[in-house]
């Protein structure tokens, strides 16, 4: 690929999903975004955490401003819509 008169090598290695996941610098993607409440777990920070399972990577808790959201892959709190489909 030619990119401003220079030439880009590209890996042809292949990344497994999870060397993804474990690779992912969040605190430089907050940054570049300019999302000052993100991207790091600091008092004053927004306390927005998903928590995968190791071997499954399926989600296994979700804490979204403070509150557990998902606890053991269990729904602790519904929205709106999904509390009307649930009952």
């Amino acid at each position: 690929m030619l990119t401003g008169g220079h030439q880009r090598s590209r890996s042809k290695r292949r990344h497994s999903f999870r060397d993804c996941l474990t690779s992912c610098d969040v605190q430089s993607s907050a940054r570049v975004l300019k999302l000052d409440q993100k991207g790091r777990i600091a008092v004053g920070k927004d306390a927005d955490l998903c928590l995968l399972d190791k071997e499954t990577l399926e989600i296994d808790t979700v804490i979204a401003n403070g509150t557990i959201m998902v606890q053991e892959k269990q729904v602790k709190v519904w929205g709106t819509f999904e509390q009307i489909l649930n009952n």
